[in-house]
């Protein structure tokens, strides 16, 4: 994440096209956690989302991704 963009020189700054750039199949797995204060009591939730389809726009500025959200437990 170094880099200026004008002139050219360096490794050029990170954009959100290289941060959101993801691909059908692409898997991404989430542990949500619940602790409720003064009490023994915590929850685990387990989340997984899978791209299922990734649309361009014509012009390039939108991407728009069919996503499955799965609850493990």
């Amino acid at each position: 994440m170094v880099g200026i963009t004008n002139p050219d020189l360096g490794v050029a700054n990170i954009t959100r096209k290289d941060m959101y750039d993801y691909d059908e199949g692409d898997v991404f797995q989430y542990v949500d956690f619940n602790s409720e204060m003064f009490s023994c009591y915590s929850n685990e939730k387990f989340y997984q989302k899978k791209i299922l389809n990734k649309e361009v726009s014509q012009n390039g500025d939108t991407v728009s991704y069919l996503i499955h959200l799965h609850k493990c437990k």
